[in-house]
């Protein structure tokens, strides 16, 4: 395998550097949630008090990741996140790959077999209506986690060579 290298510093940035994007863009996405869910707090006292549980729960697990992604990039241990498509990269990329595979059966987990249903609808606000059907939020996490699953087993078959 060959490292890769690029002429233009954009490049060197973004292939070097990408993971902290990705983790910039988590935050952001994990505290625009939060501030939704504020609203709801205001009617709910219970939801103010489990509100920053739930943030800071969701930006450390959604960041974790990006955290092993930039361990492994800074150190040198993975050349560039491009590498990272291939599980087959070494332990750093086995670690991002093993983690995300957890995260994923750990909301499907907590949304078809706990209270995820109950949380995203009505503490989050994860529809623009509270009418929506338990039924239908665990479909979607069905389909988040067969996309996931779907996805690292073709990175896996087809060897990508970057």
């Amino acid at each position: 395998m060959h490292p890769m290298t690029f002429s233009g510093d954009v490049h060197s940035i973004v292939f070097r550097h990408g993971w902290l994007l990705l983790s910039v863009v988590t935050s952001v996405n994990v505290l625009w949630w939060a501030a939704r869910a504020a609203h709801g707090a205001e009617r709910e006292r219970p939801l103010a008090r489990r509100n920053p549980i739930l943030t800071a729960s969701c930006l450390a697990l959604g960041n974790l990741p990006w955290v092993i992604m930039g361990i492994g990039v800074e150190t040198g241990r993975v050349p560039t996140v491009m590498h990272f498509m291939n599980p087959r990269h070494g332990a750093f990329v086995l670690a991002f790959w093993g983690v995300m595979v957890l995260l994923l059966f750990a909301l499907a987990y907590w949304v078809l077999l706990g209270t995820g249903v109950e949380t995203l609808v009505r503490e989050i606000g994860v529809a623009r209506s509270a009418e929506v059907a338990p039924k239908t939020v665990k479909t979607v996490v069905c389909l988040v986690l067969l996309a996931g699953v779907v996805a690292l087993l073709s990175l896996w078959a087809i060897d990508l060579h970057v």
